[in-house]
């Protein structure tokens, strides 16, 4: 009886879901400051480099 996996692993990307799991901690954190104080503005990234940079919009954008 042979036992298969459910999917197989791209050898090319090792760390790949790592990365997908970090950037979506970071969405998850960003947007903890806007449910909680319906602003970004205390947000770290935007508190330290201004209202345009969000972590979440990091996460996104290099999660995809």
């Amino acid at each position: 009886m042979q036992i298969t996996q459910g999917y197989a692993r791209d050898p090319r990307f090792p760390g790949f879901d790592g990365l997908r799991l970090f950037a979506a901690i970071v969405v998850l954190f960003s947007h903890a400051f806007l449910i909680a104080e319906d602003s970004e503005a205390r947000e770290p990234l935007a508190a330290l480099l201004g209202s345009g940079n969000i972590l979440g919009l990091y996460g996104v954008l290099h999660s995809s």
